[in-house]
């Protein structure tokens, strides 16, 4: 049990801090997926198409990584920059090993895709790829899991993933790499760079319909759009990546993360690396880094169970440590009697107490250690808010046994931990109604009553 609730505790302070990596290099453990193959399904092999995405009457190009097995998997929607010379092809791959399907659509205007381009296009055409992931076919034909969407983009494909993120609430979570925010950070580059209007011509060049000059008078025409710092009111309450490097877009990566953590999206994840605006020098450090996020944000082998299926396995993780711990202890009991008995010991052999863990969702009454039974049987304590809920304590004067009532809380926070000292209770009931999204585990240790809720 001791071990359960260090468990627990640490996993709450995991989720209820933000994280940050931050001026230094970021030491990344390198997963599997980024240098091994996964086992071959020959059933549902990983496989590739090439599904062409219809954005305002134009047809986008794109390319689809579908990752091995029945699924459905969770997928990202990897958004390239201006013009997208770095398409991070050797990322989406190390993503589909890791399980997930990668789509890759060509802005309309970019790549041999119809239409012409511009900054608002490209906008347009996110919405456009996210509209196709959730397509009833393409979920059952592409094994796609629409409640796991996450979008990563790269540089101004960083300012799209944040924008689109931002007014499209359903996105689970995004990865920005590098964003470029396209309004300050353009007018910044004007007055500061030399080289800018020539590296946004050349970009322009390989687009259809647009002109450097074109772009900029798009970006200056409306800077409160075109400027990502807009999106934190509406990006707070998910999982962000920002991975930085030695760039131009570093001072406004730094800004977004702190601002992020201040509006108070305690999942924030900011790396810096020192490298280029490609990540030349550490492609491997780069996909290590998303891999690690993503398989942190969520897990790909339960995306297809509903948040209480989630919540009743876990809770049968704790129990099922609680019973090895008490058949362990049982064992130990028939090894010391056979012992004795060999040894011709007269005295009765006296059985350990097992404490046990209530089960979800019923009513339970949590038995006491020896220290706790000479505790008083009256206790009061104030409401207690305890992750989505509020626990309240009513004692009957008739009656010996407390009980807690359990009640939905709109205004607490998302995960908690509340520990309640064994000087104030000792027979406790358990009752009140779960709703989705809920796990509680209510279990009794050996000075105190610990619940988890998340």
């Amino acid at each position: 049990m001791k071990r359960i609730g260090c468990f627990a505790l640490l996993l709450c302070l995991m989720l209820g801090s933000g994280n940050t990596i931050h001026g230094q290099e970021s030491p990344q453990q390198v997963p599997a997926a980024v240098t091994s193959d996964p086992p071959p399904d020959p059933a549902y092999p990983a496989t590739m198409e090439w599904p062409d995405i219809l954005s305002h009457a134009s047809k986008m190009y794109s390319v689809l990584y579908i990752a091995s097995g029945s699924g459905p998997h969770p997928t990202v929607l990897m958004l390239h920059g201006f013009p997208g010379n770095e398409k991070n092809l050797d990322l989406a791959y190390s993503i589909r090993r890791a399980g997930w399907n990668v789509l890759l659509p060509f802005y309309r205007g970019a790549w041999g895709s119809g239409g012409t381009f511009s900054f608002t296009h490209a906008l347009e055409d996110a919405q456009a790829s996210i509209d196709f992931l959730r397509d009833s076919e393409n979920v059952k034909k592409f094994r796609i899991d629409p409640a796991r969407i996450v979008l990563v983009g790269h540089s101004m494909g960083g300012f799209v993933a944040a924008y689109a993120a931002a007014h499209e609430p359903n996105v689970f979570a995004v990865a920005l790499v590098s964003p470029g925010n396209l309004g300050p950070g353009s007018a910044r580059q004007r007055t500061n760079d030399p080289q800018f209007w020539d590296r946004w011509t050349d970009n322009a060049s390989r687009l259809v319909g647009t002109t450097a000059q074109q772009l900029v008078q798009e970006v200056d025409s409306d800077p409160i759009k075109w400027n990502y710092m807009n999106c934190v009111s509406l990006l707070n309450n998910r999982p962000v990546l920002i991975l930085e490097a030695d760039d131009r877009n570093t001072s406004d990566n730094q800004e977004l993360a702190s601002r992020l953590q201040k509006a108070g999206d305690a999942r924030v994840t900011e790396i810096h690396m020192h490298t280029d605006h490609p990540f030349s020098d550490h492609r491997i450090a780069m996909q290590a880094a998303i891999v690690n996020w993503l398989g942190i944000i969520t897990k790909p082998q339960l995306a297809s169970q509903t948040p209480k299926e989630q919540a009743v396995d876990e809770l049968s993780s704790v129990r099922a440590q609680s019973v090895g711990l008490q058949r362990k202890q049982q064992s130990n009991h028939s090894l010391e009697r056979t012992r004795r008995r060999d040894s011709g010991a007269k005295e009765p052999l006296r059985r350990r107490s097992t404490q046990r863990t209530p089960k979800f969702g019923y009513r339970q009454r949590a038995k006491c250690c020896e220290d706790m039974q000479q505790s008083k049987r009256n206790w009061r304590f104030p409401p207690i808010r305890l992750a989505d809920f509020v626990l309240k304590s009513k004692t009957s004067a008739s009656s010996t046994r407390s009980s807690l009532s359990l009640t939905r809380s709109t205004t607490a926070p998302r995960s908690n931990l509340v520990v309640m000292p064994s000087t104030s209770w000792s027979n406790v009931a358990v009752s009140g109604s779960f709703v989705r999204h809920a796990l509680l585990v209510l279990y009794p240790r050996r000075d105190s009553l610990v619940c988890i809720a998340g």
